[in-house]
């Protein structure tokens, strides 16, 4: 079966999650003796260094890269369908698909499942958030800094007061129409499940399906030296991991971390690792904060995918305080991999997948006081839990073979959808 996923970027250039899991998916495709994986991503025209449509990301024959038309984010549809539609065309008259994966339809449009079915071919989407809710960047969020609930013309409206109710009515008739073609929805949490079904989307054709886990080696658990009273010498370490800007709720743990009791705060360090996205100079009033608190918090830089294991197993907590829901965050899959607890928001993709282990603990969303209440008490109790490491090759292997079981009900004569259970591992 030859299976091409299409997504909004290459992990290799970008460092989302979906573009991650994406990838992750296509490798352990690419392990299966009858499918033939081909990876599409999104790039700025420069990645491809000449003049056409489309490129070899590094030579690498299965994985093409891609530079089409830009399109409206708050419709979701391409700028220029008659020349995406020619380029799609040059596309699957190229890798021949048997079943187009869309892992994302950011930078491509809805367009891409409009062409797709025009082509007969069977197309599934996996929501790796809620863009096709929201047009606040899929957060559900409101610019003011509020958590949305649910979406209506109405709500969506007074977001973004520019644009009228009778738009936002007809950008969801449009998306819906598009989703008709769709053959099967993935959702990699039943969070992100249950907003596209309260939003309009049958039960039915939603299965969960959690996303691969990186397969980076493990390092060996950390071994704590103590002195001779059994204190432990090493500092609390709290370690937040990902992109760093606003949503994610930085700012939130710097203000957690400047709130708590002196006494409590020297006895622990806050390391922060990620790329920062300077956008609207939050980059400079980031790093202006750490400064303030230097005495126990670093910018520790960036870092590879595959060395995040590795850096996470030097911290004691993995602190995820994100301001949005959060679908179902790469990094809680990660802290389990290193064998470290989490201290998440007690929202959305959060609050599910950190109730997974009984050594995680959650906080009250956007709240830096009660975040800073729990890193205080989890430093009075010396708090150190160190979760078994999981069955990686186990849980992969199951979320693959659902993925496996979903391709071939698509692509065989069955027009049913195939049943919602989830493949967690």
């Amino acid at each position: 079966m030859r299976v091409t996923i299409i997504v909004h970027g290459h992990p290799e250039l970008t460092a989302g999650g979906a573009e991650q899991a994406s990838y992750r998916l296509f490798e352990y495709l690419k392990r299966e003796p009858d499918i033939a994986p081909t990876f599409v991503a999104h790039v700025p025209r420069h990645h491809i260094g000449h003049d056409c449509w489309f490129g070899l990301f590094r030579g690498r024959t299965d994985e093409i890269i891609w530079s089409p038309p830009p399109i409206d984010f708050m419709s979701l549809r391409n700028s220029n369908h008659a020349v995406l539609r020619r380029q799609m065309q040059d596309l699957l008259d190229t890798v021949k698909p048997d079943l187009l994966h869309i892992g994302h339809y950011q930078h491509f449009g809805l367009d891409l499942i409009d062409i797709a079915a025009a082509h007969a071919v069977p197309t599934i989407l996996t929501a790796h958030e809620m863009m096709l809710i929201c047009s606040n960047k899929g957060w559900m969020h409101t610019p003011q800094g509020k958590l949305c609930e649910t979406a209506s013309s109405r709500a969506c409206q007074a977001c973004f007061p520019s644009y009228s109710t009778e738009f936002f009515a007809g950008r969801k008739s449009m998306a819906m129409t598009a989703l008709d073609h769709v053959r099967q929805i993935i959702s990699p949490s039943e969070f992100v499940r249950d907003r596209l079904v309260a939003w309009g989307i049958e039960d039915r054709r939603i299965a969960v399906v959690e996303n691969l886990m990186g397969d980076w080696p493990l390092k060996a658990p950390e071994v704590m030296q103590t002195s001779s009273d059994g204190v432990a010498r090493k500092p609390m370490t709290f370690a937040f991991f990902g992109q760093i800007f606003a949503e994610k709720g930085v700012e939130l743990l710097l203000d957690a971390i400047a709130a708590m009791p002196a006494a409590a705060r020297q006895k622990a360090r806050f390391d922060f690792f990620g790329v920062i996205n300077d956008y609207d100079g939050f980059g400079q009033g980031f790093l202006e904060k750490i400064s303030r608190l230097s005495d126990q918090v670093s910018y520790r830089g960036t870092y590879r995918n595959e060395d995040v294991v590795h850096l996470m197993s030097g911290a004691d907590w993995i602190v995820v305080p994100s301001l949005w829901w959060e679908n179902s965050p790469l990094v809680i899959e990660e802290a389990k991999m290193a064998g470290r607890p989490v201290l998440a928001a007690d929202i959305g993709g959060m609050k599910e997948k950190a109730s997974q282990s009984e050594a995680n603990r959650l906080f009250e969303a956007m709240s830096a006081g009660d975040l800073a209440r729990q890193m205080t008490r989890i430093i009075e109790e010396d708090a150190r839990p160190r979760p078994d490491a999981p069955d990686i090759d186990g849980i992969n292997r199951a979320r693959l073979d659902r993925h496996l079981e979903i391709y071939r009900h698509v692509v065989g004569p069955d027009e049913t959808f195939i049943d919602r259970a989830s493949g967690s591992g």
